[in-house]
């Protein structure tokens, strides 16, 4: 075979082995084999590969149960979180109320004991 050509070749079969997973669902181990195997990998070598893969994906996949389980997490959080804000805003508006009846009643001191003018 000639060199330019072993280079395309080696290109189209990448590019047929990726075509080609992407057409087979990755659900297991035996689909991701016979994708493999059909883009003319040897069945032992496909089937390594296979392994391979999916051993190295198994921990960092999430399912959608887990997404499920973070999904109920983050509404927990965030009930949380707004009952804490509602709290927070009732303490705020209370100490500024009163502040304002402080403030008041010392400007109405002030004002009393301040000497008329006329």
């Amino acid at each position: 075979m000639h060199p330019d050509t072993a280079g395309t070749a080696s290109a189209f079969r990448r590019f047929a082995i990726a075509e080609r997973l992407a057409e087979a669902p990755l659900t297991d181990r035996l689909s991701l084999t016979n994708a493999l195997a059909d883009a003319n990998i040897d069945r032992q070598k496909a089937e390594r590969i296979a392994t391979e893969i999916f051993d190295a994906i198994h921990d960092n996949v999430a399912t959608k149960q887990d997404l499920e389980l973070v999904r109920a997490d983050l509404v927990r959080v965030e009930q949380r979180l707004n009952a804490r804000i509602d709290l927070v805003q009732h303490q705020l508006m209370t100490r500024l109320g009163g502040l304002m009846v402080v403030l008041a009643g010392l400007l109405f001191a002030a004002l009393h004991y301040w000497p008329p003018h006329g």
